[in-house]
């Protein structure tokens, strides 16, 4: 019997095998500087984080809007035979509602009333989440 739950389940341990690099101990973070060119006036910095998370962070100075993007190494291939479609559905409902904020559409009304857009994606070997927001709206929207 298959269930979305170990489905989740399988994703995640697709995501640990595809990921071969030292894994920070809990609390901890490995950071790096990434090499650029001269006349980029951007700052850049790679952080991976004790869940093993890896983020890079861009400081553009007077920026209009914050952009935050997040992608995952599975896809439409990972599927199970018997439920074509799922990983699409998975991306449709992650950002929907959360335990700690179980009202529905909830992250969509926060970028929206922040002059944002959330969008999502799903291709063969990769799901892509991305939102934009005003600066003074970062911490909501990464909360939640």
């Amino acid at each position: 019997m298959f269930s979305v739950f170990n489905w989740l389940k399988r994703i995640i341990k697709i995501i640990n095998n595809n990921n071969n690099r030292r894994k920070p101990s809990s609390g901890e973070t490995a950071t790096r500087q990434i090499q650029k060119l001269e006349a980029d006036g951007k700052e850049y910095r790679e952080v991976i984080l004790s869940n093993n998370f890896k983020v890079l962070l861009i400081h553009q100075k007077n920026a209009s809007e914050v952009i935050g993007s997040l992608a995952i190494g599975v896809g439409g291939f990972n599927d199970p035979v018997d439920l074509p479609g799922l990983s699409h559905l998975v991306e449709q409902a992650i950002p929907l509602a959360s335990r700690k904020y179980p009202e529905l559409y909830g992250l969509e009304n926060v970028v929206s009333s922040n002059g944002g857009r959330l969008e999502s994606r799903t291709y063969a070997q990769r799901s892509y989440y991305q939102f934009n927001v005003e600066p003074d709206a970062i911490n909501e929207t990464l909360d939640r």
